[in-house]
């Protein structure tokens, strides 16, 4: 994928002056707002294989904090909403296992 935009020096984004650049980058962004709009366009939490900390009933005797690479077959509503049983940090993790053992 060829990328339409540069962030300048003052941090503006700014359309490449490439021929048929504006036209380009217009059109790409209409299919991104068409797939958001039939709601085939999420944002993932993170990047894919990068680690995520899950909360894990252990053997049937307590919650553990297991850490594993983020893949596309662990997204669910529930892996969508960070903080409910997944979450990208360990501190994050460890202070809701204690939550729960409280």
């Amino acid at each position: 994928m060829e990328r339409l935009t540069y962030k300048d020096p003052d941090g503006n984004w700014t359309i490449r002056a490439l021929p048929g650049a504006a036209k380009n980058a217009f059109d790409k962004l209409a299919e991104y707002e068409d797939a958001e709009e039939s709601g085939k366009l999420i944002k993932l939490p993170c990047k894919i294989g990068d680690s995520v900390f899950q909360l894990v009933w252990n053997s049937g005797e307590e919650w553990i904090v297991v850490e594993k690479p983020f893949m596309l077959g662990d997204l669910s509503f529930r892996t969508l909403q960070l903080g409910s049983g997944i979450f990208l940090a360990r501190s994050e993790a460890e202070a809701a296992l204690a939550g729960r053992k409280e």
